[in-house]
């Protein structure tokens, strides 16, 4: 995964410098490999925060409160953990309406055409926390959002 990023991410960089800007309407191939080594980076970050989760946690001493067991478990024939995504899984429909009710939050409250770089990293890590944090809440207290 590492390869791929430092690759579409050279790629990237070239085809802006010497072919197009990356351009979301166009759909051109600069955007597609900034997207390619964007979401790349937001799995792998994924993957090393449930990795971190799963080296400190035991089946005795779960590192989350509600954590799932076989996430804990070293004898689990898994190697990847499932904490984020179990709670994801568990409450799909509240993840999916959060993350649109917070984009229209965010539309509407920023220009969002005119921040900075850095405030536009601000707001995201904020929105994908935000997101994720109250997803695994409800995990925690086993709390579940189906009415069917």
């Amino acid at each position: 995964m590492l390869l791929l990023i430092i690759v579409c991410g050279i790629i990237t960089f070239f085809l802006n410098l010497y072919v197009d800007r990356a351009s979301r309407m166009l759909a051109n191939l600069t955007f597609v490999f900034w997207q390619i080594t964007h979401n790349s980076i937001l799995l792998t970050a994924s993957h090393v925060v449930d990795m971190i989760s799963c080296l400190y946690s035991t089946p005795s001493r779960l590192l989350i409160p509600g954590q799932c067991v076989r996430c804990s478990s070293r004898d689990s024939k898994s190697t990847s953990c499932c904490c984020l995504l179990s709670a994801i899984n568990k409450n799909q429909l509240f993840f999916f309406l959060a993350g649109n009710l917070l984009t229209g939050l965010v539309n509407l409250s920023i220009r969002t055409g005119s921040v900075s770089s850095v405030t536009a990293i601000v707001v995201l890590l904020v929105y994908g926390g935000a997101v994720s944090g109250l997803t695994s809440l409800l995990f925690v207290f086993n709390v579940n959002t189906k009415f069917w």
